[in-house]
């Protein structure tokens, strides 16, 4: 999967573009007006930012070489993502080597690495077990009563809410077209778990950021009184909290250091 995604993001090369700069200077976690080479900003337009292809987050590696030549690449890291470019900081002699009036440049993105190392983390420190039961005795279905909040569900659904409160451990599929209420469906179980047992600890992984968000603002919603010390919304490592929805904000981790503000 690292290989592919590796490959993947050369799709995205850069070809005969100018860099934008110096622009400001990038100095103990601030921006500033006071031009310091070895702290200078520069912009680097990327087409497409906007539909996310590339996928670029602030901390990833942006390697770029001068047009027509192929033996030496400057490492740049990106600061910010704009909406159709990034500020980028390169080493202190990059500015001084190129007259960047009159000079293009070819680039390309590398995959950050921190995000697969986390996954091969997680699966260290994992019960497998757990995730991947060796052995499974199904317990009978038995019917519960379910709230006011639920009667809206389809019979189906409902269904399958139970089987989620009367069956722990046992792995459940749920599948079905798009719209077909899924997702709404597992966030119904969630409510339920928390309310029948509040100690419960759950887990729910996504493959989008957008699709984390609708879960996260339906459990803030059902829980307004207690978001804050039951509900945490992971981001990628680096991830900007201005990236990040203001209603959010309160059940994220940031570090924040002189205005640097990130998640962790």
């Amino acid at each position: 999967e690292e290989a592919q995604q590796r490959a993947n993001m050369r799709r995205y090369d850069l070809q005969h573009f100018q860099i934008e700069g110096p622009l400001q200077s990038y100095l103990h976690g601030r921006y500033t007006k006071q031009h310091d080479p070895r702290y200078a900003v520069f912009r680097v337009a990327v087409e497409g930012l906007e539909e996310r292809r590339p996928s670029v987050l602030r901390h990833d590696s942006l390697y770029v070489w001068r047009e027509g030549t192929e033996d030496w690449e400057y490492e740049a890291w990106v600061l910010s993502v704009e909406k159709d470019s990034v500020l980028v900081h390169f080493p202190p002699n990059f500015e001084k080597t190129h007259d960047l009036s009159s000079v293009f440049f070819n680039a390309r993105f590398a995959f950050p690495r921190i995000s697969m190392r986390k996954m091969h983390e997680a699966v260290d420190c994992i019960d497998l077990d757990v995730i991947m039961p060796s052995y499974c005795a199904v317990p009978p279905l038995r019917t519960i009563s379910l709230p006011a909040a639920c009667q809206r569900l389809t019979s189906l659904q409902k269904d399958i809410v139970m089987r989620i409160q009367s069956c722990p451990g046992v792995p459940i599929k749920i599948y079905g077209a798009f719209g077909t209420g899924k997702t709404h469906t597992i966030i119904e179980s969630v409510k339920l778990l928390v309310m029948q047992n509040p100690a419960a600890r759950i887990l729910l992984c996504t493959e989008a950021n957008g699709a984390a968000d609708l879960f996260a603002h339906a459990l803030l919603d059902a829980f307004p009184d207690e978001a804050q010390d039951i509900i945490l919304r992971q981001y990628r490592f680096g991830y900007e909290v201005n990236q990040i929805k203001r209603q959010l904000r309160n059940i994220i981790f940031t570090a924040d250091s002189s205005g640097d503000s990130r998640v962790v």
